[in-house]
């Protein structure tokens, strides 16, 4: 006969963790909780607004950057999108290191979150323009040096995606900005001649056989 007697319920409620972010079996997961960098883009903002010292963001980016989840990632953009009106010159240092981050490498969910980011920036402030379609450029051209002699990390080893799925989506964004900032093209004309050798000729030579792909079907 089976013994049905009950196991007493004392020793199992006393060895319960009051605080379930406490058990070994989640502590050693490595799961990651929202915003488990520890700051939210608004405090990040309002802490820089104060000081004025890449400090203030320089780690942190550079979490987002390298141990962040997904969901981490595209709350933080559309975070960023929503404050679009707050992210003016005064800080525009910490807004392009910000775009700096290599956000075409990661999930397609992220990328068109970043994409919603750069296209809603560029139609409110037509200053940021130039440094959006600067970068979009440059990640495609590896191995070329950013205004300030630092080399962005293009294609390095980290890279998880594709390249020509990296260029699609990049490319992508550029016709988008051409096609909502018709002024843009005249912004990235400059840009090629100091990305390339190539468009180091005098760029309108080249304008037609490189934006033709960059034209409304």
């Amino acid at each position: 006969m089976i013994n049905m007697a009950l196991t007493p319920l004392t020793p199992i409620l006393k060895n319960t963790p009051r605080n379930p972010l406490a058990s070994p079996s989640i502590a050693s997961s490595g799961r990651r909780v929202m915003f488990d960098i520890g700051d939210t883009p608004r405090s990040v903002v309002s802490e820089y607004k104060k000081k004025l010292d890449e400090a203030s963001f320089k780690s942190i980016f550079h979490r987002l950057e390298s141990q962040s989840s997904k969901n981490e990632r595209i709350a933080w953009l559309l975070k960023m999108s929503e404050m679009v009106p707050e992210l003016d010159k005064q800080i525009d240092q910490l807004v392009l290191a910000f775009l700096k981050i290599p956000w075409y490498k990661y999930e397609e969910s992220v990328w068109t979150s970043y994409e919603n980011f750069i296209l809603t920036l560029v139609t409110a402030h037509n200053f940021y323009t130039y440094q959006v379609l600067k970068i979009l450029f440059t990640s495609l051209l590896p191995d070329i040096p950013d205004q300030d002699h630092e080399r962005l990390q293009l294609f390095a080893g980290e890279v998880g995606e594709d390249e020509s799925l990296i260029y699609d989506r990049v490319l992508g964004s550029i016709v988008k900005i051409h096609n909502i900032i018709p002024l843009a093209y005249n912004t990235g004309c400059p840009r090629r001649g100091q990305t390339n050798f190539f468009f180091q000729k005098l760029y309108h030579i080249h304008d037609f056989s490189y934006y033709l792909p960059l034209l409304p079907q």
